[in-house]
């Protein structure tokens, strides 16, 4: 999406009534948390209604966009197996907690850059 998000819409994702509810807003942006808007017992429940809401929710032109457990985590790799299989649009990574590369080695995962609209490159 090559645009300015001027409304963004976080939601817990072990909600689908939320999350249905955020798709129809008309929002810029919904994202659907699994971090820490969701309770520890709720983390795998909360993986299945985000990937279920990204096949099957009408979100229009609302961009989806799923925030993540920290990469450092026990559930990072299960949050990323679980919605990635369902197309989000992007993925949120959670607040720094401490300085560390930002790339990180994840088996499945590879961030991409998308050239932005009017940009020049440096010549040689």
């Amino acid at each position: 999406m090559n645009h300015v998000r001027r409304a963004l819409l976080f939601m817990p994702g072990d909600s689908r009534k939320k999350i249905e509810k955020g798709a129809a807003s008309g929002v810029d942006s919904v994202i659907m948390d699994l971090e820490d808007g969701v309770a520890l017992n709720q983390k795998d429940a909360a993986r299945r209604e985000i990937a279920a809401a990204l096949r099957e929710a009408d979100f229009g032109r609302t961009e989806k966009l799923v925030r993540v457990n920290p990469a450092s985590s026990s559930f990072f790799a299960d949050d990323l197996d679980a919605v990635l299989p369902a197309h989000p649009e992007g993925i949120l990574l959670p607040k720094v907690d401490r300085q560390t590369p930002s790339r990180q080695s994840t088996p499945g995962f590879t961030p991409r850059r998308r050239p932005r609209a009017g940009r020049r490159t440096a010549s040689p």
